[in-house]
């Protein structure tokens, strides 16, 4: 190996300048392949990304919507057992403190005359 005499901290190219272009473009033609498949792979990866996210999306509104129905069909449940309970009481006149204690089963219990 010599002395690069341009820059003599350096060593001198074990090759010439043309020999390196050449080398230069035959790796080019060797990566070449690799590259354009690198590249199609990060454009089908960024697809599965957004396909993901709009999944996440998807199932985070049918979550709301299920919690909300849940909630709905809870209130209405209460409601319904409330007018339940105030259509026994009014078929079925007892004093206030006989059925305060009372369940849901208790009160059926009272329209059957138990």
């Amino acid at each position: 190996m010599r002395d690069n005499v341009d820059n003599p901290s350096q060593p001198a190219a074990l090759v010439s300048p043309e020999q390196q272009a050449q080398a230069d473009t035959i790796v080019q033609r060797l990566l070449a392949p690799f590259i354009a498949e690198l590249g199609a792979v990060r454009e089908e990866l960024g697809r599965v990304k957004a396909q993901n996210e709009a999944k996440e999306e998807t199932i985070a509104e049918l979550r709301r919507r299920a919690e909300a129905s849940e909630a709905e069909l809870s209130r209405r449940r209460d409601e319904e057992a409330a007018l339940h309970r105030h259509e026994v009481v009014r078929q079925h006149p007892v004093p206030l403190e006989n059925i305060a204690h009372l369940s849901d089963e208790g009160i059926v219990n009272l329209t059957r005359g138990e």
